[in-house]
């Protein structure tokens, strides 16, 4: 059994914490289904009390941190900002021991205001955060040395994670869980978890997360705008003029931040789209593939064959035979 330790304070966000627990939840659910060995679980912990109340008014129970906890992951919930600044400007966290679990927790995953946590007690100065867009000045200001990221819903760097929201947070989950082997188990809970919930609008753009990574802000703004024109015909002479570059100097530097080329960070986004709406639409195919941007169903079809391993049909069954 693999546990996911949670630590939560007075005021966090319970959606954020129900989220994270219905996810794995169902993932759980399905290993069990499958009788694997592999499954995983969550422990709930405070810095000291035995409980906590949450932003929504519920009271949940937890266990009290010791020097001793140790996870493979260790997840920080964010905290609605009233209460995070109590908890800023008392002793409790220099007077914890938050930092040493911190450190000695093989992966750390802050979600949305719980990267101020990391802050305060001047964990990891040199990597990235992010943050609630709301609260980015805030950070800045108190936190000037930080470098806080605009613009992105999940920072890996390591040791460390950020997630600005619940997208962020599942995708960094379902990386967790991936280590398992179960790729299929997986992608049933974040199709799951997509169909069932408001929050998780953009869960279908965390195949994109990974190549996010780096500190170009013009190829980061360049792959917002794909993602957010993925359906129009996006060609290199089109995107190196609206963003006054020449061709070869988008085309290198494309590749040198993302790994990718345009041409194939465009059609992830187009596949991770056909993805979404084949389970979350009744669209026929043919359908989709309009919607997304594809005039010939057959290129369409193909891609999707050669990037996911099945067509569109099976992938479409397969999921839905499991919802």
């Amino acid at each position: 059994m693999n546990k996911v330790g949670v630590v939560l304070f007075d005021g966090c966000w319970g959606s954020q914490l129900m989220t994270i627990l219905d996810f794995m939840t169902i993932y759980q659910r399905l290993a069990n289904n499958r009788v694997l060995i592999n499954s995983v679980d969550y422990q709930l912990y405070a810095l000291n009390q035995i409980g906590v109340t949450l932003a929504n008014g519920m009271r949940v129970e937890t266990q009290p941190l010791t020097e001793t906890t140790t996870h493979e992951l260790l997840v920080l919930v964010g905290i609605e900002y009233g209460h995070l600044q109590q908890v800023l400007n008392s002793k409790q966290l220099q007077n914890s021991v938050l930092a040493t679990v911190l450190r000695q927790s093989k992966r750390v995953l802050t979600l949305s205001t719980a990267s101020f946590l990391i802050a305060e007690l001047t964990l990891w100065p040199t990597h990235p955060l992010v943050t609630h867009w709301q609260f980015e000045g805030i950070f800045r200001q108190r936190y000037p040395h930080y470098s806080l990221k605009s613009e992105v819903e999940f920072v890996d760097n390591g040791q460390l994670c950020s997630a600005t929201g619940i997208s962020g947070a599942l995708y960094c989950l379902s990386q967790y869980l991936l280590r398992f082997g179960q790729k299929n188990l997986v992608e049933r809970c974040l199709t799951i978890m997509s169909k069932s919930l408001d929050s998780t609008e953009h869960l279908w753009l965390s195949e994109s997360f990974a190549y996010k990574q780096h500190a170009y802000t013009q190829i980061l703004a360049i792959q917002h705008f794909i993602d957010r024109h993925y359906p129009d015909n996006l060609c290199l002479a089109f995107l190196a003029n609206k963003f006054h570059l020449s061709e070869s100097t988008l085309k290198r530097h494309f590749k040198l931040a993302t790994t990718l080329s345009i041409s194939d960070y465009y059609q992830l986004i187009r596949i991770a789209r056909m993805k979404y709406l084949l389970v979350n639409t009744t669209l026929t195919i043919e359908q989709i593939c309009q919607e997304i941007g594809y005039a010939d169903s057959r290129f369409a079809r193909r891609l999707f064959v050669k990037m996911t391993g099945q067509s569109a049909k099976a992938f479409r069954q397969n999921l839905n035979n499991q919802l």
